[in-house]
């Protein structure tokens, strides 16, 4: 038995060193190619983010990008890179970066990325692989569980996390394996004497490892035939809530193409730490602060350029930087404009880009109209920026990240239904898309639930649901409001159920807006995109009370005010707020006590999106008296989840921050 450290383990941050001895072996029984490297370098970028153009060409991971580089000089038909990462975000990011750099340009692959582990462990034991751990460095985990298999080793990694949330499948650094047979092993890998070496000796999380200098292959009695099975394609809540939605009769909406008078200028509202900027394009319809040649006069890269120009001149105005932008969104005239605006938009954002909803709105009379929400506070941002195949939820089909958190709020991406695995739509089946792409919505939400100081004080504080089939309202009505049956959730992650993805609130009384747009206003000719947006449960960093807390309240309700009936759900707590409102001109006399907390959310909204068919919609607005950042956004018609589908009025979400 060794003491003390040795060559094998160098704690690197980005790769596993132990069993190097061994490896050669596995490729030897699997029959591919082996290519191996010294370890060079050293993990200086610990950072979530990597890129960013300040790479060292020291650091541990270029190591990996010489590496792939021979590769593909050897094997230029390769065409993907696999990374085993279940829950580290810090080896797929590097993988993926390093993966999709044009000199390599190979698809990143995270199979297992988000798995829930315990199903993962057992799905694995059960699927004719054998793996043995090489090295312990976990509670209740010590040199004689080194050699044994995770098979034999099951009962007691369950138990070692009901006891103290270990992992099962060691993405706490719990434990590592080898891979001894799989049924792609076309022999067996042996082990003859094994030396154990203990690394560090403590009393309750010892670390320990094999070393083994003798290993070899045997041939495999029969070849396993055990085809491998991939994930379904929904989960057992989508699978339960798909099964309800298909005895919902179909609404008769009208899906008439909107055309209204537009011509807003930019503009701008900030709170504190928080500004939102509506209205942006890169034509003349800005008006002479931000002059601009004539939609005619320009090809649509040129004006998507001059569009995120003027978006980032407006911030620069205002003190903030491109770094600082958390969300945006897009509103094309013509889906068919897709392709080229991620391409002008690709070279203004880096390996952190904002989180990001495309639709397509032809009533603008500008190709491409912007706003955003930039938020003063670098040091805490974070964003979960997934460019790899899973079968988790889809990678990101343009320059954008699924989820960024900014101040105390989670800007998510919207989602259509799209296969993860193939990034292909499920064009078939409508209410399956709509199933699928807020299982899409759920999982971004929990794999967030890392960032938020306490898993169960996050929620999810309400947004919009974009429509391209206008029929389909009363079947996602039913699907966002039905509860989750927790005969059929399990945990997605060890820290927080399925069921409770929403937060501690039923769906019902978070405000959530159904759109619908025109037929073809949808990326990929999807049917439906989900677009939220969630929150820590903290104003600020905890402290060892709860003065920190953001505890919400959610209201309901409707009120007369200045000539408009306002219909509203909202959530508030002390210093923010989310809503949304449906808004009709009406002649009926003035509430008595219209809700002073609603009309000063719309005063002081940091930001709001007017979704309307005739221009004086704005006039209903403005009536209740809102006067900051406002994003004009033509629709076919609108309506406050679990009410019918309307084009008569006006309907408004908003946001306030402190």
């Amino acid at each position: 038995m060794y003491r003390g450290l040795t060559p094998e383990e160098i704690d690197s941050y980005m790769y596993q060193t132990v069993g190097h001895d061994a490896v050669h072996a596995v490729a030897a029984a699997i029959g591919v190619p082996l290519y191996r490297a010294a370890i060079a370098g050293a993990p200086h970028n610990q950072g979530s983010v990597y890129g960013l153009g300040k790479e060292r060409a020291d650091d541990e991971t270029e190591d990996m990008y010489r590496l792939l580089r021979t590769v593909k000089a050897h094997h230029p038909d390769v065409e993907g890179v696999s990374a085993g990462a279940i829950l580290s975000n810090y080896q797929r990011v590097r993988v993926e970066h390093i993966a999709l750099r044009e000199d390599i340009a190979l698809q990143p692959l995270a199979y297992l990325w988000q798995r829930n582990q315990l199903s993962l462990l057992r799905e694995m034991n059960t699927s004719g692989l054998v793996a043995i751990l090489i090295k312990v460095a976990g509670i209740g985990l010590d040199d004689r569980d080194l050699g044994k298999s995770l098979q034999v080793l099951e009962p007691k990694l369950e138990r070692l996390m009901q006891m103290y949330g270990a992992h099962v499948c060691g993405e706490g650094g719990e434990y590592e394996t080898l891979s001894l047979d799989a049924p792609i092993f076309q022999r067996r890998v042996e082990i003859t004497d094994p030396e154990t070496v203990v690394h560090a000796d403590a009393a309750f999380a010892s670390v320990s490892y094999l070393r083994m200098p003798h290993v070899g292959l045997v041939d495999k009695e029969k070849t396993d035939t055990r085809a491998m099975q991939a994930p379904p394609l929904l989960d057992p809540i989508s699978t339960a809530q798909c099964q309800v939605l298909r005895i919902v009769a179909p609404e008769k909406v009208s899906s008439a193409v909107v055309m209204v008078p537009w011509a807003p200028r930019v503009s701008v509202s900030t709170c504190g730490t928080t500004i939102g900027v509506g209205n942006v394009c890169g034509v003349e319809a800005n008006g002479p602060e931000c002059p601009a040649p004539s939609a005619a006069e320009l090809e649509f890269e040129g004006e998507a350029q001059n569009a995120l120009d003027t978006l980032l001149l407006t911030l620069a105005a205002h003190g903030f930087s491109r770094e600082e932008i958390a969300h945006v969104n897009v509103y094309l005239a013509s889906q068919s404009l897709f392709p080229v605006l991620n391409d002008v938009y690709s070279r203004y954002f880096g390996t952190s880009p904002p989180s990001r909803a495309c639709v397509a709105v032809p009533g603008h009379g500008a190709r491409v109209v912007l706003d955003a929400i930039a938020v003063r506070d670098a040091a805490q941002r974070r964003s979960l920026h997934v460019q790899s195949l899973s079968y988790w939820a889809p990678a990101s089909i343009g320059p954008y990240s699924q989820a960024v958190l900014a101040g105390s709020r989670i800007f998510l991406a919207g989602q259509i239904g799209m296969e993860p695995a193939t990034l292909a739509v499920l064009a078939s089946d409508n209410v399956a898309q709509a199933c699928l792409a807020l299982q899409h919505v759920r999982r971004v939400v929990l794999a967030t639930r890392e960032w938020c100081y306490s898993a169960r004080e996050g929620y999810v504080e309400g947004g919009v649901c974009w429509l391209a089939d206008g029929s389909l309202a009363a079947a996602v009505s039913r699907l966002w409001c039905e509860p989750i049956d927790e005969d059929v959730s399990h945990a997605h992650t060890q820290q927080i159920p399925d069921a409770e993805w929403l937060g501690r609130v039923q769906a019902p009384h978070v405000p959530l807006l159904l759109v619908q747009l025109a037929h073809d206003g949808l990326p990929k000719h999807a049917a439906i995109e989900w677009q939220l947006t969630a929150h820590t449960g903290r104003h600020h960093l905890p402290t060892d009370d709860e003065e920190g807390l953001a505890r919400p309240t959610y209201v309901a309700g409707s009120f007369a005010h200045q000539g408009v009936l306002c219909t509203y759900r909202a959530v508030l707590t002390q210093n923010e707020a989310f809503g949304a409102a449906t808004l009709r001109a009406t002649d009926a006399c003035e509430t008595d006590e219209a809700p002073s907390e609603i009309l000063a959310c719309l005063r002081d909204a940091v930001h709001a999106k007017l979704y309307y068919r005739e221009s004086r919609a704005v006039q209903l607005l403005e009536a209740l008296g809102s006067t900051g950042a406002t994003t004009h956004v033509p629709a076919v018609a609108w309506g406050l989840v679990g009410d019918d589908l309307d084009n008569v009025g006006a309907a408004v979400t908003w946001f306030n921050s402190r």
